[in-house]
This record gives C-alpha cells, structure tokens and sequence, in this order.
C-alpha cells in the first residue's frame, strides 16, 4: 500500500476529507470511471473556477491522477 506524501499527517488528510464537495468528488470517482472536471463540477454543485482549488488539493494528496481530459480516482 502506498503511503501519502510526508508532507500530509492524519490531521491534513481529516481536514482535506472534511470538505462535502471533495467527498462528492471522490464518491463520484469511486467506480473508477473517469470524468471530465466540468461535470465534476456539475456534481458537487459549483463553478469550475471553484472546483479546480479543490481538485488540485486532491490531486497534491494523491488522492487523484490527472490526465489530459479526465480526473480519475486513485486506489491504494
């Protein structure tokens, strides 16, 4: 199993995971299919502008994988 970067300790990660958007993301995420971050954004209810703060959160935590068109959750 993978570990998460050093720089985030099991309170970062809580903290990170506390956010509701970000948990709609990762459960919209969960099946492993990957979506655009448009309709990501339609999902968690906000503005693209919005969501990508977010995503790039995740994405530093390794909880996703960016690739050109799509975002895709990791798994451990």
């Amino acid at each position: 199993m993978e570990r998460l970067p050093e720089a985030y300790g099991l309170a970062a990660v809580g903290q990170l995971l506390a956010e509701p958007m970000r948990w709609s993301v990762l459960l919209a995420l969960a099946d492993g299919q990957a979506l655009p971050a448009g309709e990501l954004a339609q999902i968690a209810g906000v503005q693209p502008s919005t969501l990508s703060d977010h995503l790039k959160q995740l994405l530093k935590a390794e909880f996703l994988v960016f690739t050109r068109l799509v975002v895709i959750v990791t798994t451990p």
